[in-house]
């Protein structure tokens, strides 16, 4: 969030509207920065702190505790993320260097399937593709890789998780 992978991006409006107290006509072309959005203390409660724990605390616990034991168990120094990572994707991060990454690459699927605007695709497509291309990405340079899917529902399927890695 604090470090987006394009400074500003331009959209068409769809239709007359007013925007932020602007009118903003049907056609015309609307500059908006993510860069900027994501700074500004109407939106964020610490817009300059990167904290994705804001979003999922209790999947980030459940998550870290996994981090942890697997790190004591296997005694190997261990990194944890959310993505996708559309620009420096976590596929793109351990694909280089000795093959000395082990990767529990862990994904779900999502219950809304929204469409991306302007496309013929929707971001439950557009993050599956990406989770695949990292992953593709890791075994293309034979990588060790895992690839868990938590199924629809996360919550339970990260508890699943959580328990056949206690064992």
């Amino acid at each position: 969030r604090l470090f987006p992978p394009v400074w500003a991006t331009n959209r068409q409006a769809y239709g007359d509207d007013v925007v932020g107290g602007q009118r903003v006509r049907k056609d015309d072309t609307v500059t908006v920065s993510p860069w900027v959005t994501h700074r500004d203390p109407a939106l964020w409660e610490r817009p300059d702190v990167f904290d994705p724990d804001r979003f999922t605390p209790e999947h980030s616990a459940t998550l870290q505790v996994m981090r942890a034991s697997l790190r004591d168990r296997l005694r190997l120094a261990t990194t944890f993320g959310y993505g996708p990572r559309f620009l420096h994707s976590t596929g793109q991060l351990h694909k280089g260097g000795p093959n000395s990454a082990l990767v529990l690459q862990i994904v779900d699927q999502p219950a809304d399937s929204l469409a991306v605007p302007e496309t013929n695709y929707t971001f439950d497509a557009l993050i599956r593709a990406q989770a695949v291309g990292d992953f593709t990405a890791l075994k293309q340079r034979r990588r060790r890789v895992l690839r868990v899917n938590l199924g629809s529902d996360s919550e339970n399927g990260l508890r699943q998780l959580a328990n056949v890695l206690k064992q």
